[in-house]
């Protein structure tokens, strides 16, 4: 990884026109753009069927999540669908934590979530309401997440 960069992306093309990207480093305020441009592009070009690979992602920031939140609502609107998988286990449990793992699959392995691409497509119609009451669950405060990337 490019110590400069703090993050490292690879796209790659699997099974069933699924894209998977594999981020690797470190997704906060000085790395998301990048992952959120790599994320557009591919919607852009009809590439919606998207699977992040967190297997080598060490850190996440509230900016990283928050492009998921944003990614979700795009990815879905072009009739896509986002799927997460391979996160170490400080990085579930801030997807968890916010209610994250309540709006997208998430699944142990790369291959499971490839698995899932290949069954019956993931209903649109569980959009997420705007903005989204999510609370803590180490302490219990409640929070309020706008609808980011629109």
């Amino acid at each position: 990884m490019n110590a400069a960069s703090r993050m490292d992306l690879g796209v790659r093309d699997a099974a069933g026109a699924v894209v998977v990207i594999d981020v690797a480093g470190f997704l906060d305020a000085s790395t998301v753009a990048r992952l959120d441009e790599t994320i557009k592009k591919l919607v852009a070009e009809g590439r919606s069927r998207i699977l992040i690979n967190f297997a080598e992602l060490q850190y996440i920031s509230s900016s990283g999540v928050g492009l998921f939140m944003g990614s979700l609502s795009e990815i879905r609107a072009s009739n896509g669908e986002l799927k997460l998988a391979s996160m170490p286990a400080k990085v579930r449990k801030v997807f968890d934590l916010l209610g994250f793992s309540e709006l997208v699959s998430i699944f142990d392995s790369e291959a499971l979530a490839l698995e899932d691409f290949a069954g019956p497509p993931a209903e649109a119609d569980a959009e997420p309401a705007f903005p989204m009451q999510v609370s803590c669950g180490g302490c219990g405060t409640g929070y309020s997440a706008p609808k980011v990337g629109m």
